[in-house]
């Protein structure tokens, strides 16, 4: 028994390991993604915005809802067109008995023949209230608006798609820009740092002046980190729109 349950377990360590060890590199491979997207032409490096929103609204769970909500509300105005035939009422009977219309046995069936009523007959019943007339039509009306409603839902959430796809592609651009131009001052503070350090150390520059130099880097220091971060953000999230990661997208074009 001990030995069963320790396969077990190590069977289960063995797995759990491999698992992880997918989604690490699941998770590396789409963290080198977003790191190369950032020292590219970004317009170049990503699909066409055509084809974003294109792949957005097929993956798109919002518009999937509105579909399957217009096709419910089709198939209840189906039902209001068709629901004449509850005033409709088919039946058939068959009888078996004496002409007097008591019933027999099986015994007196075979001593008097003559006696006996063998017959079948059907019924069409039809009955029709006055308020069918009156509201019918409205009923029809209001089930093609109900249909009408959630097409015109269907066309709002495809344009509020397009638009927040369009949105987040053009921030993803302007937040690029933004950590070039960062990158840049970035670079130009790291080096006015330097130089005044050695400054400092020959005494040409003051305390006070050195410590407004490093303020100064690891303002422009923070401010490059917090747009990578941004963009990594916003890179995610056009991902989430398309409803998948953007390397598939390019290797579909491929």
């Amino acid at each position: 028994m001990m030995k069963h349950n320790l396969y077990f377990f190590l069977l289960l360590f063995c797995y759990g390991a491999l698992g992880q060890g997918v989604a690490e590199g699941e998770l590396a491979t789409r963290e080198d993604s977003i790191t190369a997207a950032i020292g590219v032409n970004l317009a170049e490096y990503l699909p066409p915005l055509s084809l974003l929103i294109e792949v957005a609204k097929e993956n798109s769970p919002e518009l999937d809802f509105n579909m399957a909500s217009t096709k419910q509300q089709e198939y209840e105005l189906g039902l209001v067109k068709k629901d004449w035939t509850n005033l409709v009422s088919i039946g058939a009977q068959y009888r078996y008995g004496a002409v007097s219309g008591g019933g027999v046995t099986s015994n007196q069936a075979l001593l008097f023949p003559q006696d006996l009523s063998v017959g079948a007959y059907a019924f069409l019943s039809v009955g029709i209230p006055l308020s069918y007339f009156v509201g019918r039509k409205d009923q029809i009306r209001s089930a093609e608006m109900s249909v009408e409603i959630e097409e015109a839902k269907k066309v709002a959430q495809e344009r509020a798609t397009e638009r927040e796809v369009v949105e987040t592609y053009n921030r993803l651009l302007l937040i690029q820009e933004l950590i070039r131009i960062s990158s840049e001052a970035k670079e130009s503070s790291d080096l006015i740092y330097e130089m005044s350090v050695e400054q400092f150390r020959d005494g040409e520059l003051t305390l006070d002046q050195l410590g407004a130099n490093t303020s100064l880097k690891a303002r422009y220091s923070t401010e490059y980190e917090s747009y990578k971060y941004e963009f990594s953000i916003t890179y995610l999230q056009l991902e989430r729109l398309i409803g998948m990661p953007i390397s598939k997208l390019q290797n579909t074009q491929n």
